[in-house]
């Protein structure tokens, strides 16, 4: 492995989006989001996560578990070219399965995420 991973988090709407991008801008970093962008020929937007955020808690999380698996694929990736700043990441997948009191999935381990990638530090902001 090659860069470093730096993972934002934090609540909606505070100025997350923002300072990965500038952070990335600095450090020359691979911007990456997860849930990363996936795009189906069926959505008019071409974006699947406000579907997915409509549909049952048990359809939702499955798609965030996705998710984190493709975002960490795409960080495996990045990582050996340099620096990558990532827009959320498994952790928020895994509060927010808490605030659906879906704890079950936490402690069986199905959030999603690359074994190597659970030992990343991510840092809460």
């Amino acid at each position: 492995m090659t860069g470093k991973f730096i993972v934002i988090e934090g609540l909606d709407a505070t100025g997350k989006s923002t300072l990965v991008a500038e952070l990335a801008k600095t450090l020359g970093a691979t911007l990456l989001t997860c849930p990363p962008r996936l795009e189906a020929p069926e959505f008019m937007v071409g974006d699947l996560r406000p579907h997915f955020d409509e549909r049952p808690t048990v359809q939702r999380r499955a798609y965030y578990r996705a998710a984190n698996l493709i975002a960490s694929e795409q960080a495996e990736v990045a990582l050996q070219t340099g620096p990558v700043v990532m827009d959320r990441y498994w952790t928020s997948t895994v509060a927010f399965a808490a605030l659906d009191n879906n704890t079950d999935s936490i402690r069986n381990g199905r959030v999603g995420i690359h074994q190597n990638s659970a030992s990343r530090m991510s840092l809460s902001c």
